[in-house]
């Protein structure tokens, strides 16, 4: 009798210290919030996804963002931003989500696209500063925005040819479309512009 009571005591004692370890186990994972995540893992790095496009300059969300479904770079804010496609054609877009006065970087920049739009199309002034060979050849409209500054920052060449028109300058609330020109070289094969055209370069 002794000796089965001896047993239940000991088989009770043993189950209330494993209960015990297990409820420390479970407090110490809490406190430090380990999750069985070895601690010199290498987090897998996070690209922003921009299609063809590569933008350097500014901040992707803020300043610039992607639409993969419409295939549009949207520029955001007056931040300076340089884009390419490193001369390979891309049916790609970029607008400009004014109005505001926007600061772009055109390098090596090659659309093609078929769409009958406007490929760059920017509500509000541009600043553009071109650089390298660019070439802009679309259905529909090549440059659509209200006025257009060439940068005297320019070295290189832009040519534009839309089915519609290769440059469309048409104002906006603040003014009539104008086209200035400081630096690097434009042609275009068909043009819209509702103001003046000036050329320094």
């Amino acid at each position: 009798m002794r000796k089965g009571i001896k047993k239940l005591v000991s088989g009770i004692l043993s189950g209330l210290l494993l209960l015990t370890l297990l409820q420390t186990g479970m407090s110490v994972q809490a406190e430090t919030g380990d999750t069985g995540v070895q601690p010199n893992s290498t987090p897998v790095p996070y690209t922003e996804n921009t299609g063809d496009f590569t933008v350097t300059g500014g901040t992707y969300g803020t300043d610039y963002e992607y639409d993969e479904n419409r295939d549009v770079l949207t520029i955001k804010t007056d931040t300076k931003l340089t884009i390419t496609t490193n001369g390979k054609p891309t049916a790609g877009m970029i607008w400009g989500q004014g109005p505001a006065e926007f600061n772009i970087v055109l390098q090596d920049v090659y659309l093609n696209g078929t769409r009958n739009d406007s490929h760059i199309n920017i509500f509000g002034g541009l600043n553009l500063t071109i650089s390298g060979t660019n070439k802009i050849d679309v259905t529909g409209n090549g440059i659509d925005c209200a006025r257009l500054i060439v940068t005297a920052d320019s070295k290189g060449s832009l040519v534009l040819a839309g089915t519609a028109f290769g440059l469309r300058l048409v104002g906006d609330m603040f003014g009539s479309g104008s086209l200035t020109v400081k630096g690097g070289t434009l042609a275009y094969n068909k043009a819209d512009i509702s103001g003046t055209t000036t050329v320094t370069a």
